[in-house]
């Protein structure tokens, strides 16, 4: 991907660098220091089709943080870096002075800025990529910073958005985002009812424990000589909990569930 000329007077990103792939192999780097270099090519098989489908949630390769400067995203779980400063830095293209433009996350929710570098990246290639997936200036060290073509429709942000490495990466990214809010719900569901049954079970114990202080300070005879729900008289303590579940719908349920249960 070719560039506009940089002002030598930025010191972050030389003209020479900013918006080129680097030449270093990016491959199984990104994924996994731990493989082997035999074990790096035997990958893993194409699904069928044209869109390959990524498993972030799935797969057993080791994750380590992609290249970039320390200003991104170091983790896929905190999303894209997007600052909207003020101002951005202005870098001279010909006779024109150009800058990044913070209106540029709305059609690029993948777009993530260094301030350090005045360059941007793709959070979904750089964490997201197939493997073996060639580098790009989105994922380069320098990032891509040629404000000039940002914006045309054969370079820039367009041709990244309609590459099929993108796409894919896009995909991962999105199925990643589903099981992570997926596992959150589900878990605040689980919360949710384990809190309400403490709070009734809490309930239930509070009420037996008043009646039992009740018969015991009043000096009455807690069991009777038949309990069972045919008794005429099951004792006070239970006579006195029948009482209570008329008035108290949870006390009912668990006086109900106790008898079905003998």
């Amino acid at each position: 991907m070719t560039t506009g000329p940089r002002s030598s007077s930025l010191p972050e990103t030389s003209q020479s660098q900013c918006g080129q792939a680097s030449q270093e192999p990016p491959t199984d780097e990104l994924r996994d220091d731990t493989e082997s270099s035999d074990s790096e090519q035997e990958s893993e098989p194409e699904l069928p089709g044209d869109v390959k489908e990524p498993r972030p949630t799935t797969s057993s390769r080791k994750y380590a943080v992609p290249k970039g400067p320390n200003g991104i995203s170091r983790s896929r779980d905190k999303g894209p870096v997007q600052p909207g400063l003020k101002t951005f830095p202005r870098t001279q293209f010909g006779t024109r002075k150009r800058a990044f433009n913070s209106s540029w996350y709305k059609d690029n929710s993948w777009l993530e800025y260094s301030e350090s570098q005045d360059s941007t990246y793709c959070f979904a290639c750089r964490h997201f990529s197939l493997p073996n997936t060639s580098e790009s200036a989105f994922t380069s060290q320098a990032g891509f910073c040629n404000w000039k073509k940002a914006l045309l429709k054969d370079s820039g942000f367009k041709l990244h958005s309609k590459a099929d490495h993108h796409f894919n990466a896009m995909y991962a990214w999105n199925e990643y985002q589903r099981s992570v809010d997926g596992n959150s719900s589900m878990l605040d569901v689980t919360d949710e009812e384990r809190k309400k049954k403490v709070e009734e079970n809490c309930a239930y114990i509070k009420t037996i424990a008043d009646v039992l202080l009740l018969t015991a300070t009043q000096n009455i005879a807690q069991r009777g000589h038949r309990e069972s729900d045919e008794s005429q008289n099951k004792g006070h303590f239970l006579v006195i909990l029948d009482e209570i579940a008329k008035h108290d719908p949870l006390i009912e349920k668990r006086m109900t569930a106790c008898s079905n249960a003998i």
